[in-house]
């Protein structure tokens, strides 16, 4: 594995800087792939108000593969990367259940590389973005990989990151309106996995109670269902699942 030289690093966040345009930074990407011999590089802007906004080198059918499953729901280096804000290394986050297990095992399958780097990265509106390395490497080599450049790789998240708002239009909901306690607790249950009925038997309200909760939960995080509404209060670090 071919690792970039820290003293670079400086002079690719400068380029990133210069970037003008989407192509242009897909292209630089391509580059730093290159430049840290991984297998592929990968920016995504989850909470991205219409769909995940993304530049990198994954394969598309992997891409298009993870959200027929709606994985992101289940994704643990999402769910452990919203918990963090610094480097989050794949092989310390929890795996053990059979999804997850499987999803790690489909993801190699399509040529995403067994070993990754996830690092998060958040906006002045709470945008919750990841720039992921992956690679096939043994894991004494990933370990040496994530020593050496783990502080490159976050210099250049938030790099990349704040290129890509002021390239996307990224007028997402307004999260200073932050989530009643109420709310944060309905959203809590829900992403444990509760149903309705269990929610409202656990907070001691009726079901329509509930669904008004629900509801003004959508409205403040633009949420086009439920489901999106507890993928989006995770993203934006307002609920923590543990």
């Amino acid at each position: 594995m071919r690792h970039s030289s820290a003293d670079r690093m400086e002079a690719n966040c400068q380029t990133v800087e210069a970037v003008g345009g989407h192509d242009e930074l897909q292209e630089l990407i391509v580059r730093f792939r290159d430049d840290f011999g991984v297998q592929h590089l990968n920016y995504t802007w989850v909470t991205a108000p219409v769909r995940p906004c993304r530049f990198g080198t994954l394969p598309e059918d992997w891409l298009d593969y993870y959200k027929q499953r709606n994985y992101a729901m289940m994704d643990p280096v999402i769910l452990g990367a919203s918990r963090h804000f610094g480097v989050v290394n794949w092989a310390d986050l929890d795996w053990s259940s059979r999804i997850a297990r499987d999803m790690r095992a489909e993801a190699n399958a399509h040529g995403v590389g067994w070993q990754g780097l996830s690092i998060p990265v958040r906006g002045p509106r709470g945008q919750f973005a990841l720039l992921t390395a992956t690679s096939d490497v043994s894991d004494e080599d990933w370990a040496l990989f994530v020593r050496q450049q783990g502080n490159a790789l976050l210099l250049l998240a938030h790099t990349i990151h704040r290129k890509v708002l002021a390239l996307c239009d990224h007028s997402g909901p307004d999260t200073t309106a932050l989530l009643s306690p109420r709310e944060c607790e309905t959203m809590t249950l829900l992403a444990q996995g509760k149903s309705r009925a269990q929610v409202a038997q656990e907070l001691s309200i009726s079901e329509h109670t509930l669904r008004d909760h629900i509801n003004s939960v959508r409205s403040k995080l633009k949420a086009g269902n439920t489901v999106q509404a507890v993928a989006l209060a995770q993203a934006y670090g307002l609920i923590v699942v543990g």
